[in-house]
């Protein structure tokens, strides 16, 4: 019996010793973890920037569109001047001047406006590739960490087997 009671202590000894191998590892994996957590946050820190600066470029496009609508309005206003000026020739001429510049200031605003919607559509694929990466390292963090629980809960059990044990050898040896 003795015997046997030995070998079982020399398996659960093993045991033990591969369930701190695995706790250190485990917590080797925690280390990780926490330095995924710290990129998690620095990601999230970085999305929570670009979410500032797609709103600021929102705001100007809004901006810009307000700009072009009230240039366009102005520019059907000096046109519709344009039509009923035709009969007076030096008027014919000023007007016309005056569209031209702002048929150029409209394609300025166009452009400008055709520029912030790339920036804007170019901020908003970078925010959802980071909201991505966010995802995915959140879901590792939690797989990792129900794997770290379920190996401490057998830590833990092994270490209870070995107290019983070493309780009954120290009750044989008495």
């Amino acid at each position: 019996k003795v015997q046997a009671l030995e070998e079982d202590l020399s398996k659960q000894r093993t045991a033990v010793s591969d369930a701190e191998k695995e706790r250190d590892e485990l917590q080797a994996n925690v280390r990780s973890l926490e330095s995924v957590q710290t990129e998690l946050e620095a990601s999230q820190r970085v999305v929570k920037e670009l979410g500032s600066k797609v709103q600021a470029l929102e705001e100007d496009l809004s901006k810009q569109r307000t700009a072009v609508s009230d240039a366009e309005k102005e520019r059907d206003e000096l046109q519709a001047n344009v039509r009923s000026l035709e009969s007076v020739q030096a008027g014919l001429e000023a007007s016309q001047r005056v569209v031209k510049e702002l048929g150029s200031k409209v394609q300025a605003l166009e452009e400008d406006l055709s520029k912030q919607r790339t920036a804007v559509s170019d901020a908003e694929k970078e925010r959802d590739e980071l909201q991505a990466n966010v995802r995915a390292a959140e879901q590792s963090h939690e797989e990792k960490v129900r794997s770290l629980e379920s190996v401490q809960a057998g830590l833990e059990a092994s270490q209870r087997v070995v107290k019983e044990l070493g309780s009954k050898v120290q009750a044989l040896e008495e």
